[in-house]
């Protein structure tokens, strides 16, 4: 939590103590200043007085960066060379080097630093050397390094991102600043205001670069190391000579009052935009197109346009011209015909720029037969005309136009190829001319997407009896044609696969086997339905503790085995009683085993189904793993014991406490379970 200033030509460098918090710009900081090679800035003690390293003469400070042991790198301009020093006494520990180290590189750019290793940008050729304590430096690749890359001229400033990979800030040949990044093909071309002065890489991985003094910084950033412009910082106060980011991540710079925090400024918000959709394929020359829907969330205030165009070229005649490459301050690389689908040509931009823009209408559905999606998400079908002439290929243009602070979201583009028919229904004379046909089927063209609708859903009305493909909406109505009301608490496919059976199960209602497939395809899982008779026994032995009149024979305290029995010590005039008989014992009696934990919500809908679906004359309970399987009392071999881990079973992981219960070996003598501890562990009985 040091911040370290370096007064550039001397050898004054500026030690403050970081303060972390504040809401304002000005940073908060206690400290003083070190004055390297000259007189000590403290009380000489037992008369022993410091040695300078070095004559203030022979040091022009720039750059600092802070290696993982917390000593300062500080490039010294003077002599070109890294000087190692002692951020609490300024001693200088050890210098490096590097004028003169490489042909054409004897000037240090910059320094930073990369776990135990320091680097420095060496110029006026641009040069990468790095080092690890008294190493001798050694070059190392750049970004630059690899065939068809253009150098930085030139190179501006240094830093390590995350996983040690390279970025530098400079310009290109033809002025423009860039990012040099490692892994990149090419250079990231900046929209910066003035030369570029410096760059730095915050805690988020975001890369920030400044460029003219008191002017906004970009903030680069994306998911995936995927650099954009993510937005900007304000640079009101920035003096030109240097960033840096701060312990808790933010992006501190000099001005003329000290250090300040350089804040993120509110986004411009652009009001309008364009786009183009990739070429779309009649199939055949001359197509006439029909009508264009489009599946839009249009906030208040915001609105769609669109525009078409379409062209009977051949393919080679259109992809020549084809290119895009991607706008400044964006990570995307150049894109090449071959890499993406046939994009607007060139020669088509100029005449889709003189056609006029169409409004779209709002339908009250889609267009698509029986697809009536719920509009929770505010989606809504939009549908418009093509107004291009016949072509076989087909562009279309959206304007989007926001609203403050909401802007239109676009999910789908549906076209009609080809468009109606009605033109060939009438007289040749109506469309022999090319205006006059145009006309005439953009003049039909509302009539008959009324009608050509309402057939589509003609056509496609056995969708709407197949409970694979009905609507949502359509589900409950489906389902009421075979008497069958519908839980709203199951998701819609197992809905859809009840009312799929639903045939069946009403034909074995009652049974076994149709309970328990119709509470399989409910629960989403295997269910098992035991009656009870299945279980009755035959023991007339106990064994430990007396039996309860309603189980069966005691081993022990807790596993039963065999059937109910009498208690010896339960007996009258004419001898031991007898335990209840079989059928009050397992008469109209079953239970549900459900291999699996169910929460509140999926146990009350389990009860409901049984309530309605079960012989009214039956009792039932409902068995499940979160609590142990239990059908009447005991577990059945074949019937309810599963071999495994259960849900109940919490596994034992170190560095982690133990769950409630949990008990490591067995106690010894003098150890109560339940009170002994290691470490800050506790060991207790096992459940």
């Amino acid at each position: 939590c040091r911040l370290l200033h370096a007064e550039p030509g001397t050898g004054l460098l500026h030690r403050h103590r970081w303060v972390p918090g504040g809401t304002t710009g000005r940073v908060r900081v206690e400290g003083d200043h070190l004055l390297l090679g000259g007189p000590p800035d403290r009380p000489v003690l037992g008369g022993f007085a410091a040695t300078p390293s070095a004559s203030s003469s022979d040091l022009d400070l720039g750059p600092i960066a802070i290696d993982v042991t917390g000593v300062a790198q500080v490039v010294n301009r003077a002599t070109g060379s890294v000087l190692a020093v002692d951020v609490d006494d300024g001693r200088i520990l050890r210098r490096t080097r590097l004028g003169g180290l490489v042909a054409g590189a004897d000037t240090v750019i910059d320094v930073a630093v990369d776990g135990p290793r320091v680097l420095a940008l060496l110029g006026p050729t641009p040069t990468i050397v790095a080092w690890a304590g008294g190493a001798e430096p050694e070059r190392i690749d750049a970004p630059w390094d690899r065939p068809g890359i253009e150098a930085p001229a030139p190179a501006v400033a240094l830093d390590v991102g995350s996983r040690g990979r390279l970025v530098v800030l400079g310009t290109t040949g033809t002025g423009r600043p860039a990012l040099w990044v490692s892994g990149r093909r090419r250079p990231l071309v900046l929209d910066l205001a003035g030369p570029p002065t410096d760059v730095a890489v915050d805690a988020d991985g975001d890369v920030v670069v400044a460029g003219r003094p008191g002017h906004p910084m970009l903030r680069l950033g994306g998911p995936g190391g995927v650099l954009s412009v993510a937005g900007t910082l304000d640079g009101s106060g920035y003096a030109g000579n240097g960033i840096a980011a701060s312990p808790d991540g933010r992006i501190v710079h000099w001005s003329a009052d000290g250090p300040w925090i350089a804040f993120p400024v509110s986004q411009e918000r652009v009001p309008a935009g364009t786009c183009v959709t990739f070429r779309l394929d009649g199939e055949r020359p001359g197509v006439r197109w029909g009508r264009l829907f489009l599946d839009a969330c249009l906030p208040e205030g915001s609105s769609v346009r669109v525009r078409t165009v379409t062209s009977d070229g051949d393919l080679d005649d259109l992809d020549e011209s084809v290119g895009w490459v991607a706008p400044p301050g964006t990570d995307a690389e150049e894109v090449h015909p071959q890499d993406t689908p046939p994009q607007l040509p060139l020669r088509l931009r100029a005449e889709l720029d003189r056609l006029r823009w169409t409004a779209l209408a709002r339908r009250g559905d889609r267009e698509l037969p029986w697809s009536g999606p719920p509009r929770a998400d505010e989606l809504v079908t939009y549908e418009a005309g093509v107004l291009a002439r016949p072509g076989r290929y087909l562009w279309v243009e959206l304007e989007l136009r926001g609203a403050r602070r909401r802007s239109p979201r676009i999910e789908a583009i549906r076209v009609e190829r080809p468009g109606h028919g009605l033109l060939d229904l009438l007289p040749r004379a109506w469309s022999r001319d090319e205006t006059a046909a145009s006309f005439a089927h953009r003049y039909l063209a509302p009539a008959e997407g009324v009608l050509h609708d309402l057939l589509a859903r003609v056509e496609a009305r056995h969708l709407l009896v197949d409970p694979r493909t009905t609507p949502r909406d359509a589900l409950p109505w489906l389902a009421s044609l075979v008497g069958l009301t519908l839980d709203e608490r199951i998701p819609d496919e197992r809905r859809r696969a009840i009312v799929a059976e639903a045939v069946w199960l009403f034909a074995r209602r009652g049974t076994v086997p149709g309970l328990a497939r119709l509470l399989e395809l409910a629960l989403g899982g295997p269910v098992l339905v035991i009656e009870r008779f299945r279980l009755r026994g035959l023991g007339t032995v106990a064994v430990g503790e007396a039996a309860d009149p309603a189980s069966w024979a005691v081993v022990g305290a807790g596993f039963r085995v065999g059937g109910a029995v009498a208690d010896p010590s339960d007996h009258d005039e004419t001898g031991p009683s007898l335990p209840p008989d079989a059928f009050e014992l397992s008469a109209h009696r079953f239970a549900v085993v459900v291999p699996g934990c169910l929460d509140d919500d999926a146990t009350a809908l389990l009860r409901d189904l049984l309530e309605v679906h079960r012989p009214a004359h039956t009792v039932v309970d409902v068995c499940t793993a979160a609590h142990g399987t239990r059908v009447g009392v005991g577990d059945h071999l074949g019937l309810t014991t599963l071999v495994g881990i259960g849900s109940a079973f919490e596994p034992l992981v170190v560095g982690r406490p133990f769950g409630v219960g949990s008990l490591v070996g067995e106690p010894g003598s003098g150890t109560r379970p339940g009170a002994a501890r290691v470490g800050d562990e506790r060991l207790g009985w096992g459940r």
